[in-house]
């Protein structure tokens, strides 16, 4: 099983959520492709594409980062952070498995800027900002549960709860899927997004994860398991909800006992990663077309507009060594993915 996957699962029997309902939205918070039930078909462009270096790397890697000429990794195994040069040597470890200051138990959170990285920790409830001289200079703890997270600002953090509302009417309130986390105010705030409308988004899966665009304005969340995203301003104030090209069904959802509640292991993934630049949201996304070159397809990177989520074109990664990539970052000419057991860098151009 991929490293990844392992990873999405990990926190699952814990959360105490509700699948079978129904979303509500205003149209205008919707890009065009999400507000209607078309199938999205994939557009294959050719892009150019060199592999310009590659290196082993001794971490199970979820998910990386670009900043500052230097490569940032979540290490899963070690929880902790890893700044990497452009020759593959580590330059700097951030954090590390423990309940203190700047130890961590499960990251489900983390960015990085000039000034230090920040993370967000489920197993403590707390957030730790590490500067680049690895000096923890902010702990914050807080007491309400959460899936995944992102930094905005200084003290700002968009979390995605596991909260929902019983109501399924339109007009039921499902706006406790998000909340903002202040760090300094000690506040929770539930992110507005759903108002009652005809447009609906049945059983959406709460599972997946962040991505901050390059500038750090826009935020998005990608489903791993339903072929959505959402994205929000810097701020945390939600813009639109988007569809993507992932066709699959929904997954099937087991509640357990008490309230719990799992995936079918058999449930397809739709994406496992995503990058954003300034301009585009590309998603690493697992597809099965048999016509498209299956067995030398290392993965598919499909390309959405940041400002109001249209689907505009998709591109192949090769195989490396085999191996499919799992995770990707990409700037405005480079992209580093994860396959496996190395890091590959792309030169990038369309």
């Amino acid at each position: 099983m991929n490293k990844k996957v392992f990873f999405a699962f990990s926190i699952l029997p814990a959360a105490t959520v509700c699948f079978s309902l129904l979303l509500y939205a205003k149209k205008s918070n919707f890009a065009e492709s999400a507000n209607n039930d078309k199938v999205i078909q994939r557009r294959y462009k050719s892009v150019n594409l060199n592999l310009i270096s590659q290196f082993e790397l001794a971490a199970n890697v979820v998910n990386l980062k670009y900043c500052n000429s230097h490569l940032y990794i979540y290490d899963f195994d070690k929880q902790r952070i890893l700044s990497i040069n452009t020759k593959g040597e580590v330059t700097q470890a951030y954090g590390k498995r423990g309940s203190g200051s700047g130890e961590f138990i499960q990251i489900m959170g983390w960015d990085v800027n000039s000034s230090m990285v920040r993370c967000v920790d489920l197993g403590t409830l707390s957030v730790s900002c590490i500067n680049h001289q690895n000096k923890v200079i902010e702990y914050s703890k807080f007491d309400k549960s959460f899936f995944c997270a992102t930094p905005l600002n200084e003290n700002l953090y968009l979390m995605r709860g596991v909260t929902y509302s019983k109501e399924k009417k339109p007009g039921a309130s499902f706006s406790s899927i998000f909340w903002l986390l202040d760090t300094k105010l000690k506040t929770q705030t539930e992110v507005p997004i759903l108002l009652p409308e005809e447009t609906t988004v049945p059983e959406l899966a709460y599972s997946g994860f962040f991505a901050n665009s390059s500038s750090g304005d826009m935020r998005f969340f990608v489903c791993d398991r339903a072929g959505y995203f959402f994205a929000f301003d810097k701020s945390g104030k939600f813009k639109y909800l988007a569809r993507t090209t992932d066709n699959f069904s929904l997954p099937k959802i087991i509640i357990n006992e008490g309230g719990s509640a799992s995936f079918d292991a058999k449930s397809p993934f739709t994406s496992y990663s995503a990058s954003s630049t300034d301009k585009y949201l590309f998603v690493l996304s697992v597809v099965n077309e048999i016509n498209v070159n299956p067995k030398s397809r290392g993965g598919v990177i499909d390309v959405y507009d940041v400002n109001d989520g249209r689907y505009l074109w998709s591109f192949e990664l090769p195989k490396v060594d085999n191996a499919k990539s799992s995770a990707i970052a990409i700037t405005e000419n480079q992209i580093f993915a994860y396959y496996g057991e190395k890091i590959v860098v792309f030169t990038y151009s369309e």
